[in-house]
């Protein structure tokens, strides 16, 4: 009698919402059907991803906060519906990576004494510069500290330069190095190319190896290849870094090389540099001309000591916390006899700016678009999975702190997965700002000069009807500015996918007007960069997309095929 009773009441319910029921058995079969078994790339996903990531419910995905967890734990699921082994600490998806947190606590000082004219520069911050602290100190005092103007900053003894000709073992542990960003032009080894020692980073580094108490960089537009609003919005609030600072490869240029945490690190806006140099009876302009000449056998005036005193303070708290990569990998179904271990790393940072003075940092495109084009990316393969045959590994991998300097990738590189060493990558492949703006008749390859990824992507632009286009502003230092770069330090041939520059049934100055003077101006690190369904054009995505995963579908498929970098990778 009971069992009747139940069976009548469960005929009742299964009456009362069956409606229901086929409704959620077909949206089940529907989703099921898109994401697992359909192997065609669906740009519908890509909106759907970029929308999510960068809602206001994910606060601009800030590393250690709760944004940076939803972005996270998203990832992963997606990683793990798609069947994705872990590649991160204890069996999971997440590399813990060490990062510290430093927030200046009340308005910094910084004075510009000239000693002769018993004349002071009092710089105001954010305005007139942005400084951070790469010490653990929470009280930062710097009293009448020398200064020198190095130039460019560079000891490149394999191109016959060096601007730090008379400080060889000179005591800097008083001193403040004044250093320009970018490369003179006489160290461009080719078209289109440029070198890490043009790289805000390798500044830094140069200027811990020689133990220099403090580093000052002078902006231009052109230099830095960003205004100052973007310099000024990466200071503000809390600035994060690795906990162990870097001092990159030795330059053997100096006895008993020390690796030096800098007491203070940041960057002028032009105008105070102008206002300094014209006290000292010079110009910038001159200083700059002077710059573009410092060979080893130059007479110049490279490094010069200026008369002039820094004095800076500032206050500090600290933060230490965990950021979290996310990491799986697509293992070959059969790997080549002496290639164990091979495998082709794909990324797309997961970072961006948080929320600053009460704006939300969406970065929509930065980089919400790419991890979007990572997953989608992710789906094709192991979806291809059952129909081809796979000899090398594929990698997925979204870091964190791209926006901070690479922190993620740099801590991955140095800390890879034992069964992945990042000796064993073959290459790396970058989406960072996914193409946005339509298709395009060609592609840009930030890296392609540096090995032979060249032809290989050339070849596989080809079967889409696309061409390889140059990078139209070598100045701007794009190579160096995203997660693929670390790995070309790390001797791994390396590039990061671009938008084109010739736009289809657009104009011949689209690019320019659109993607340069439009998004790369007045939202690239902006609240602005936000979603916009009517606004984000996809199908350039998806033409990044097919030519990419044709790439990584050749180099995972054919142990034969090997690229090579041109001497350094990087």
């Amino acid at each position: 009698y009971q069992r009747r009773v139940h069976g009548d009441r469960l005929i009742g319910l299964l009456r009362m919402h069956y409606p229901i029921l086929i409704l959620l058995f077909t949206v089940l079969s529907v989703v099921q059907s898109n994401d697992i078994d359909s192997c065609t790339l669906d740009q519908n996903l890509i909106d759907t991803h970029i929308q999510i990531l960068s809602s206001d419910k994910f606060a601009g995905r800030a590393p250690g906060t709760p944004g940076e967890e939803l972005s996270v734990n998203y990832i992963a699921s997606q990683f793990a519906q798609y069947g994705l082994q872990p590649l991160g600490d204890n069996g999971t998806y997440f590399q813990s990576v060490p990062l510290l947190g430093v927030t200046s606590n009340n308005p910094s000082t910084l004075d510009l004494s000239i000693s002769h004219l018993s004349q002071t520069i009092k710089c105001t911050p954010t305005v007139d510069y942005a400084f951070t602290s790469e010490t653990n100190a929470a009280d930062i005092i710097v009293s009448e500290a020398n200064m020198v103007f190095v130039g460019y900053g560079i000891y490149a003894p394999e191109y016959n330069w060096d601007d730090f000709k008379d400080l060889a073992d000179a005591d800097l542990s008083n001193t403040v190095l004044l250093m320009m960003v970018n490369q003179p032009a006489a160290l461009t080894v080719a078209a289109n190319d440029t070198l890490y020692y043009a790289r805000w980073t390798y500044k830094q580094e140069v200027a811990r190896r020689r133990g220099a108490r403090g580093l000052i960089l002078i902006h231009t537009n052109g230099t830095a290849g960003y205004g100052w609003q973007v310099v000024s919005n990466g200071y503000v609030g809390e600035v994060v870094r690795l906990r162990d600072v870097d001092c990159g490869p030795s330059d053997a240029s100096q006895s008993g090389e020390t690796c030096q945490p800098l007491a203070f690190f940041g960057w002028v806006q032009q105008y105070i540099a102008e206002k300094l140099a014209i006290s000292l009876g010079s110009t910038l302009q001159n200083w700059f001309e002077l710059a573009e000449t410092s060979m080893t056998t130059s007479k110049q005036l490279i490094p010069m000591k200026l008369d002039v005193s820094v004095s800076h303070s500032a206050d500090y708290s600290y933060r230490p916390f965990f950021g979290k990569n996310v990491v799986g990998v697509l293992p070959a179904q059969q790997e080549f006899p002496g290639k164990e271990g091979e495998h082709v790393v794909l990324m797309g940072h997961h970072d961006h700016l948080g929320t600053r003075n009460g704006s939300i940092y969406h970065g929509a495109l930065d980089n919400a678009s790419g991890v979007a084009m990572v997953l989608l990316s992710a789906k094709y393969f192991t979806c291809k999975r059952n129909t081809s045959f796979l000899q090398r590994s594929v990698v997925f991998f979204c870091p964190t702190g791209e926006e901070a300097g690479l922190l993620g990738s740099a801590f991955y590189t140095r800390n890879s997965p034992v069964h992945y060493p990042v000796t064993k990558a073959m290459s790396a492949i970058a989406f960072d700002i996914g193409n946005a703006w339509g298709a395009t008749d060609d592609m840009v390859l930030l890296g392609a000069e540096k090995s032979d990824f060249k032809d290989v992507f050339s070849q596989s632009l080809s079967t889409i009807g696309l061409t390889l286009s140059s990078d139209p502003f070598p100045a701007k230092l794009f190579f160096f500015r995203s997660d693929h770069f670390s790995f070309a330090k790390a001797g791994v041939p390396s590039v990061w996918v671009r938008e084109g520059i010739k736009y289809r049934f657009q104009p011949p100055d689209y690019y320019y007007n659109v993607v340069q003077s439009g998004y790369f101006a007045h939202q690239y690190h902006q609240p602005t960069d936000a979603f916009n369904a009517t606004a984000i054009k996809l199908d350039g995505m998806v033409q990044q997309l097919m030519a990419t995963n044709d790439v990584i579908a050749r180099l995972a498929s054919d142990p034969s095929l090997v690229v090579k970098c041109n001497g350094k990778c990087y």
